[in-house]
């Protein structure tokens, strides 16, 4: 079986330092703890299938304990933007690995299946791509041959242009993508709500982060 890796990438759910488009409806510390939530439970749900999965952290004030203290194994992000980070990361991993695939960590819709699925899409594609509701991408994977630097570069990293940019980049390198279905992210407060909604009816599976939400009292939504 080809040699497969799932690289997270997330910061370290340090208070002050994550889902900081959260704080106001949510304070510095209720942020972080549903942060570290919802990266445990992706974990867990990805966790033990065809391929290996490693976490990726941003640099920030954490300590050696506290990255030790959550799954691993742990690896640290280079220097740069995200574009730069992802890119030394997908050349790093390539060299051991035959697919390497690239997610962020706040993806409750996230599972085993779809991971899965994606590098499947591999064997026909050379790039998979997983498109978010915001117009970024929860997931690119590929050979890392495949995953020419330049498809991270110029992209203007946190906007609604990011998807169409990388598929631009794509295609001028002709590279043959494959898209996944569309998923949802949490990084602003309207997504609370769709999220507390979600999991009251059952179509996500992220106990971690139900117990944070219910916790609260229902004061996000």
């Amino acid at each position: 079986m080809p040699r497969r890796c799932l690289l997270v990438f997330a910061k370290p759910p340090i208070a002050g330092e994550v889902k900081t488009r959260l704080q106001g409806t949510l304070s510095t510390t209720q942020a972080a703890e549903l942060h570290r939530a919802l990266l445990l439970d992706l974990v867990e749900r990805v966790g033990h299938g065809s391929f290996d999965v490693e976490l990726w952290w941003a640099r920030s004030s954490a300590r050696d304990e506290e990255l030790r203290a959550l799954p691993g194994p742990h690896e640290i992000q280079a220097s740069g933007d995200l574009g730069a980070r992802m890119a030394d990361a997908v050349t790093r991993r390539g060299a051991s690995y035959d697919k390497v695939a690239v997610v962020g960590s706040d993806l409750p819709q996230l599972d085993r299946d779809l991971v899965h699925g994606a590098f499947e899409a591999l064997g026909s594609a050379e790039i998979v791509i997983g498109p978010a509701s915001d117009g970024g991408y929860y997931l690119i994977g590929g050979a890392a041959d495949a995953l020419d630097s330049s498809i991270f570069e110029g992209i203007e990293w946190g906007t609604s242009a990011v998807l169409q940019q990388t598929l631009s980049r794509c295609a001028g390198l002709s590279r043959e993508v494959t898209l996944l279905a569309e998923v949802r992210d949490v990084d602003r407060p309207e997504d609370l709500e769709w999220l507390q909604a979600e999991l009251e009816s059952g179509a996500i599976d992220s106990r971690r982060a139900w117990a944070v939400l219910r916790a609260l009292g229902g004061s996000t939504c």
